[in-house]
């Protein structure tokens, strides 16, 4: 490196480095280095060890102070932690990375040009924008956006420096922080003071004298000595108390006002952060050279701004000016002069007491009429700041890679589960490809039934995958009334933009006689929204020599060979489609033309259909337009192409997509060589389908064996890639605003009702995908964790884009910041590193958790501090409605179990079994998680041990009286639902709810269900706790929820069992069999059922009971309906809901394998 130190830039050296110690790290995890390895005391035993990667970063709100909360006492029943004696460096640690450390003035080099970039791009802004009011209130915040970015750059800066070197290059980084300092506080605070707007006025008045300094200002920052500051002060009072009152004084307007309150609440925010910005730094740097570190300098230039904020709030006749600032919450707020200290003018002796009197009495109304101004301004800003809180990301690092480009073997895949038949690449913005059809022998006057979406209604027998990797293939069968088409695809790497692919359609009819009968493909491209490039479609005729050709002939060759096309992502490709036979082609067509957005394409292909007649047979066909643009379109560039293909069956359509980057590819990718790769892959899915889930070996027939490899492939195979924003609201929000712009990569529900990603259910669909494939698993939770914002949040339903937007009633449309669904991802991380050694997991995975660990503390946290209940240890769901007069019950959304009985009046005051539950989990995988990957995770399992504490939860939840756990709320069990009287001549009134009885403070034990099982789903009850013995017994109670179909969501007993929440709003959560929270129910009593303990023989008979009957019943609708559904009725067990819902209903699939980590 010595000789070739100018080759090196800061890119390859941190890139080096960061090479190095993750080596060092992957040391330190496998060996032990026993004889290298130091010991250290326990009196130093108390101080963290940083990782040795420079590229983490602790989550924290402020750069620079330590996210440490007040510690929780401990209750007596609770076990105590003992702390460590001693604590073990890894020898390893700087071992090879510490001979970088002689060229690490290349990074403190770099770190200054962009801190100067920083601050020019800070100005630049700052001129366009200005801190006015109105910016204020956009930014959100009372103090100028820029100095949080630019502490947060240095907070990035001093912690990747502590991990390089914590010695000489540490303060030159210093020199480099106080540099800029000053640069901020000349260049972004003195040069944006309000200057008078009257030039002529000589003495001028309270809002005036601080732009009258604008010049002394220039001056005094120029010396940044402590004496300086205090001639800026005194400047500041003396003109302060000598203003002129005179009406013809010139006055700050609203923008002038809300300048000075920004700036100075930023140099109170600033003088804050320097000192803990010297305090980090003499922390981090090595313990000699501490006493060079200081920034006493910086922070006197800060606080003289924050003294004339002092002399403000002093001089306003005691109405003390309330800006939020940071040192409005802390303790060591800058203390407020006297003015005794700052008298340093008089007033001319020729001047009457009297007139002196009047004038301060008229500068100190004066000056309290401004500070009440300014204490407005700071209202409306942190007002503004509230409001934009629901809409602004979390800054933490994104956890999805940035490119899909990183996952070429997924780049390209059937990422549009909305329909039938799609192909889309993992980019925004994508090109898209789609199927139609219908079949014009049987085509209704004016319905010409044609498929596209997926949709109930179509009534289709069955659809889905058959085999699906989620990575190179699928295989799909549609039945349809009178055919049955199999939609295949196959993908082939190569080239810079995720490679080929080829889609074959193949067409058969189901009866014998049908054989002949004609059937109309259509398949076509399009640009996601706001797309844009050129589609360029060639039809074949052109290319084709029709001299000796008649026309019955030519109707055969209209349609397209090709389109030539080109978008920024994909560069250069080429669409070509193939005929297998074509004596069986009856006439093709295309059409070319615009649409205004994806959702419409269906709308525009009808638009363009046209009957045609041949004149000499007289047979008429339905045809595309071709070329079909409006009059006032001179462009002509279409961004929707079809190509349509009306053949006698059996029928069949290749489509084959080629990269113009894709170089050397070879054969084109069709006919057999389509085959032999299609089952090449074939082949590797049930090879890896078998070594995953052991169904063969456990001894299921071969039709089980496919039903559960059709299930999982409808999961993997339904997952889609969806770009746009979401719309949501806060509490501080009049009206819904849009979230950011952001990727979604996710499984649905359903692909035909739930066609989009739902929060809850996304952590259900990938304890199955995590089994399947844990780099996809990884890369799902990544995308979710994205879309947090920066209080931690993240919309429970993603409806992203106009495809889905257009199958959402808008009143569902609006995600709500108090609402959030249960965190179910930490069920995946629990299944995925449960019990697993960290040498067993792989250097990938361990990456993910350190880029996912920020967001999981923020998610974390956000359940935590916004669901907390009234007293320790409790929690509730927001949003349930206080005010419904409708609703038998008030919905509690957020939680997932919608309209499961809750107590019947929502109050601040109730608590929820089954959220205290997910967030005793949510605790423990968090200390789990902090132990692989060496976090503090000290709180964390604190947290898990006072919340699975089982004396706490049995006072906080156990019904004595009715032995089993329950909410507790304001409650009444004589509610219903009645129908107020009739007026002659309007229409019948909707019923409403009518409580008979006053309700009372209790447990909501009238009602027994899938909330009470939660201590036992989520494995917190002792294996010798009578409470288990209890709900193990209720739970093979028949008048419970014991049914040979699974359980029921809801008991018999319970006062609301299958009763409608409205007149419109049949039982949901009330009865039916939901898989879900069976498998968990399962998966508990199979954790018992090898637990020793006095119930671990009950567990084990209830648990076999309980797999078969799910199993049985699943497999026994799938035979008679074709679909896995939504739900299960709990009387017959027949599948109700929606169809097909392969989401979290696919969990039958671990049940069969009993694969449950």
């Amino acid at each position: 490196m010595a000789k070739r130190v100018n080759e090196i830039d800061v890119k390859l050296l941190l890139f080096t480095l960061q090479k190095t110690t993750q080596f060092e790290e992957l040391l330190s995890r496998r060996f032990t280095g026993a004889s290298m390895e130091e010991v250290i005391s326990s009196e130093t035993s108390s101080k963290k060890i940083e990782s040795t990667n420079p590229f983490e970063e602790p989550h924290g709100k402020n750069p620079f102070e330590e996210d440490e909360e007040p510690e929780k006492p401990i209750p007596p029943t609770q076990t105590q932690l003992t702390t460590a004696e001693s604590l073990t460096v890894s020898p390893f640690h700087g071992l090879i990375s510490r001979c970088f450390e002689s060229h690490l003035n290349i990074f403190v080099d770099s770190q200054d040009k962009n801190m100067a970039e920083l601050i020019d791009r800070f100005v630049a802004d700052l001129k366009i924008q200005g801190p006015s009011l109105a910016q204020a209130e956009i930014e959100g915040c009372c103090v100028l956006p820029s100095c949080a970015d630019l502490f947060v750059f240095y907070k990035k800066c001093l912690l990747q420096c502590a991990q390089l070197s914590t010695g000489q290059p540490m303060l030159s980084l210093t020199s480099v922080f106080k540099k800029y300092l000053r640069e901020y506080a000349s260049r972004l605070l003195q040069s944006n003071l309000p200057r008078s707007n009257n030039p002529s006025s000589i003495t001028p008045v309270l809002p005036m004298s601080m732009s009258s300094l604008t010049k002394d200002f220039t001056r005094e920052l120029r010396d940044l000595s402590s004496g300086g500051a205090a001639g800026l002060i005194q400047n500041f009072q003396s003109l302060l108390k000598e203003g002129d009152m005179s009406s013809t004084s010139p006055k700050y307007n609203k923008d002038d006002i809300a300048r000075i309150c920004t700036i100075l609440t930023t140099a109170e925010y600033c003088l804050e952060t320097t000192q803990q910005l010297e305090g980090k730094l003499k922390e981090k740097v090595q313990p000699a050279l501490a006493d060079k570190v200081d920034l006493g300098s910086e922070q006197d230039l800060f606080g003289s701004f924050v003294s004339l904020r002092s002399f403000v709030k002093m001089t306003g006749g005691n109405k003390k000016l309330h800006v939020i600032g940071a040192s409005e919450t802390k303790k060591n707020r800058p203390k407020v002069l006297k003015s005794s200290d700052h008298s340093t003018h008089s007033h001319n002796q020729g001047v009457s007491t009297l007139n002196v009197s009047r004038k301060q009495h008229n500068g100190s109304l004066y000056t309290g009429v401004g500070v009440i101004a300014i204490s407005v301004v700071s209202w409306f800003v942190y007002q503004g700041y509230l409001e934009t809180r629901v809409n602004s990301p979390l800054t933490e690092n994104k956890v999805a890679f940035p490119s899909s480009h990183d996952f070429p073997e997924r780049y390209w895949g059937s990422f549009r589960p909305g329909v039938y038949f799609g192909m889309k690449s993992r980019d925004t913005h994508s090109l898209l490809a789609g199927l139609m059809w219908f079949m014009p022998d049987v085509a209704a006057a004016g319905n010409l039934n044609l498929r596209h979406l997926c949709d109930q209604g179509d009534n289709l027998e069955q659809y889905g995958w058959k085999e699906h990797d989620g990575r190179n293939f699928g295989v799909q069968v549609i039945i349809d009334k009178f055919i049955q088409l199999e939609t295949s695809f196959v993908t082939k790497l190569g080239g810079n933009h995720g490679g080929d692919w080829t889609a074959r359609i193949q067409v058969e009819p189901r009866m014998k006689e049908l054989k002949g009968q004609q059937v109309t493909l259509y398949f076509y491209l399009t640009l996601d929204d706001n797309g844009k490039g050129l589609l360029q479609p060639i039809r074949m005729i052109d290319n084709m020599d029709t001299s000796g050709m008649d026309a019955s002939e030519s109707v055969k060759f209209l349609g397209l060979s090709a389109v030539h096309g080109h978008t920024e992502k994909l560069g250069d490709f080429r669409v070509s489609f193939h005929h297998a036979n074509q004596q069986s082609i009856v006439h093709t067509a295309f059409l070319s033309t615009t649409v205004a957005s994806p959702h419409l394409v269906k709308d525009a292909l009808q638009s363009g259909l046209r009957l045609m007649e041949d004149k000499r047979s007289k047979e008429r066909h339905i045809s595309l337009a071709g070329a079909l643009f409006a009059k006032e379109d001179n462009l002509k560039q279409p961004n929707f192409v079809v190509h349509q293909v009306t053949g006698k069956l059996p029928l069949q359509l290749e489509i084959v997509y080629e990269s113009n980057s894709f170089a050397e590819r070879g054969i084109l990718l069709r006919g057999e060589v389509y085959d032999a790769l299609l089952q090449k892959y074939r082949e590797q899915f049930r090879i890896q389908f078998e070594s995953k889930f052991r169904l063969n070996e456990k001894g299921f027939s071969e039709e089980e064996q496919d039903f559960a490899k059709s299930a999982m492939s409808n999961l993997v195979g339904g997952i889609g890639y969806f770009y746009g924003s979401s719309k949501v609201q806060s509490v501080h929000n009049k009206e819904p605003v849009p979230y950011w712009n952001a990727p979604l990569y996710t499984a649905v529900p359903s692909r035909s009702f739930f066609p989009r990603g739902f929060l809850w259910d996304e952590g259900f669909h990938n304890l199955i995908i995590s089994q399947w494939d844990r780099e996809i698993s990884f890369d799902i939770m990544a995308h979710w964790f994205d879309l947090m914002n920066v209080e931690g949040w993240i919309p429970r339903e993603q409806i992203l884009g106009s495809e889905a937007r257009a199958r959402v009633p808008d009143e569902f449309v609006v995600q709500r910041n108090n609402q959030g669904n249960p965190p179910t991802f930490f069920l995946v991380l629990d299944a995925m590193f449960k019990n697993r050694p960290v040498r067993d997991i792989s250097t990938l995975e361990l990456e993910q958790l350190n880029r996912m660990w920020p967001r999981l503390v923020s998610w974390y946290n956000w359940f935590n501090t916004s669901l907390h209940g009234s007293e320790p240890g409790t929690y509730y769901w927001r949003g349930r409605d206080t005010a419904s007069t409708r609703e038998l019950n008030p919905k509690s959304l957020s939680s997932g179990l919608d309209d499961y009985p809750r107590a019947s009046h929502p109050t601040t005051y109730e608590r929820h079994l089954d959220l205290r539950c997910w967030i005793t989990l949510a605790a423990k995988v968090m200390a789990s998680i902090a132990d692989i990957i060496g976090r503090e995770g000290r709180k964390y399992h604190e947290t898990f041990v006072f919340l699975s504490n089982n004396e706490l939860l049995n006072a906080q939840h156990w019904s004595e009286k009715a032995k089993r756990y329950a909410d507790y709320g304001l409650h009444s069990s004589n509610v219903t639902l009645r129908r107020p009287k009739s007026i002659a001549g309007q229409p019948k009134p909707d019923k409403i709810r009518w409580v008979s009885e006053e309700p009372t403070p209790r447990f909501i034990d009238d009602t027994f269900g899938y909330v009470s099982l939660f201590p036992l789903i989520i494995e917190i009850l002792q294996p010798d706790s009578p409470q288990l013995g209890q709900l193990l017994q209720d739970l093979r109670n028949p008048n419970l929820l014991w049914t040979k179909y699974g359980l029921r969501s809801l008991s018999k007993t319970s006062p609301l069992y299958n009763k409608r929440n409205t007149e419109h709003d049949p039982p949901y959560w009330r009865g039916p069999i939901w898989i879900n929270v069976n498998y968990l129910v399962a998966r508990a009593l199979h954790h018992y059922s090898v637990v020793e303990g006095p119930h671990q023989t009950r567990a084990l008979l209830l648990y076999n009971e309980l797999r078969e009957n799910l199993i049985t019943n699943v497999l026994r609708e799938y035979r008679k309906t074709g679909y896995i559904w939504e739900q299960y009725n709990d009387a017959n067990g027949a599948g109700q809901g929606c169809r097909p819902f392969t989401g979290w209903s696919t969990l039958i699939l671990p049940l069969m394998s009993e694969t449950y980590v």
